[in-house]
């Protein structure tokens, strides 16, 4: 996975992008690395909610 912004990257990468995250959520071996992972994840969702790609965050971040 490259350097590249996800406002900069193409809706084939975005999606590419969000199996890798919610990848490395479902096998975090520990809470912080499960948190960024989450983060990336919920990062990359709201790029596709703006280009209306559909994307689904499976690992939300909840407080409380």
């Amino acid at each position: 996975m490259g350097e590249k912004p996800y406002r900069e990257m193409t809706d084939d990468e975005l999606r590419q992008a969000h199996l890798e995250w919610s990848a490395r959520v479902a096998d975090a071996p520990g809470w912080a690395s499960a948190y960024f992972a989450a983060g990336q994840v919920k990062a990359i969702c709201n790029e596709g909610d703006r280009r209306a790609l559909g994307l689904v965050n499976n690992y939300p971040i909840k407080y409380g």
